[in-house]
Parts: structure tokens; sequence; C-alpha cells
């Protein structure tokens, strides 16, 4: 008699793993025994290394270069990782995030559009990509997306980072009420 086939690992995709918070979820989720699906734009050798610590961990980790600022598009690298990993999707950590350090009245359409799109409009997207694939799985998973305290609390400089915190929370609700 041969041993069972062991069941797949939970997926956990990252965004904006290579490096800060994003990397702590990445490494932590792997700890915990899940399977790293990791994102980066713009630091490559920061989500291979996230990708080293996922695998000391006797994980498996796949990376892809995601540019939020070319949606809907980009929303795409949730796909490629899944399938890259098995084809599930359990866990979403939405963390990649930009922001401006530019005065409201000096701030320009396309600026607040850069943060909006990587900040709330990239958030909603991989949410929805995430979350159907976790219904066609039929046993759930998690969506987390990663705000800021400036999502209630002002900083000078940073309007459309504020604004798309405060509205990256109030998705966040709208969709534990949906899903």
């Amino acid at each position: 008699m041969s041993d069972p086939t062991p069941a797949a690992a939970p997926v956990a995709v990252i965004t904006g793993a290579d490096s800060g918070i994003g990397r702590a979820t990445a490494v932590r989720l792997a700890e915990a025994g899940l399977d790293i699906g990791i994102t980066w734009h713009s630091d490559e050798k920061g989500a291979e290394e996230t990708a080293e610590e996922v695998r000391s961990q006797g994980r498996r980790a796949a990376v892809t270069r995601m540019d939020l600022t070319r949606l809907p598009g980009a929303a795409d690298a949730l796909d490629e990782l899944a399938d890259a990993l098995g084809g599930r999707v359990d866990v979403l950590v939405n963390c990649s995030g930009t922001g401006t350090a530019t005065p409201y009245l000096d701030l320009g359409l396309d600026d607040l559009r850069r943060v909006l799109d990587v900040d709330l409009a990239g958030p909603f997207l991989l949410g929805q990509k995430a979350a159907r694939r976790m219904i066609a799985q039929g046993d759930g998973g998690r969506i987390v997306n990663v705000t800021s305290v400036h999502e209630h609390q002002p900083r000078v400089g940073a309007a459309p980072y504020c604004a798309a915190k405060g509205g990256l929370g109030l998705l966040t609700q709208v969709m534990a009420l949906e899903l």
C-alpha cells in the first residue's frame, strides 16, 4: 500500500513582500506552514531574499514583478503566483503601498491617480481575483488589506495616501459584509 498523496499546503500571496511589513508577513506565514507568492515592484533582489527566507522554512516560494500603476493587468500577478504554487489562493495580503510628500495645492491629478491605483484600486482588483478563487475552491480563505494609522489620522503632504487608506479601510468592511 502506498502512502496517500499529501494535501497541498495552503498558499498565501503577499504584495510588496520585498521588504518591511510584506517581508515579515511572508516569513511568518511560511513559518506557519504556508507556501508564499511574493510580488515586488522595484526591488527584485529584496523579493528574492524574501523567497530564500521562505524556503529556509521548508516552504515553496514564487516571485513575480507587479506594477499596480498598470491596472487592471497588474492584478494578473495573483493568478501567475497561484498557478506557480499549485493553483490555490488561501490568503491574500495586500501590503503594497506608495504615497507622496507633496502639499495638497501642489498635487497633480497624475500623482493622485498613481497613489489611488497602488493603494486602493490595486487591492480592490486583487481582492476580487482572490475572492473568486477562494469561492471556487469551496473552502474559504482570508483577505487582509493593510491600511495605516493615516486611514484615521491625516498627515500634511499625504492627501492621496490618506484618502486611499481611508477608502481601503471602508472597502475592507464592505468586503467583510459581502464575502
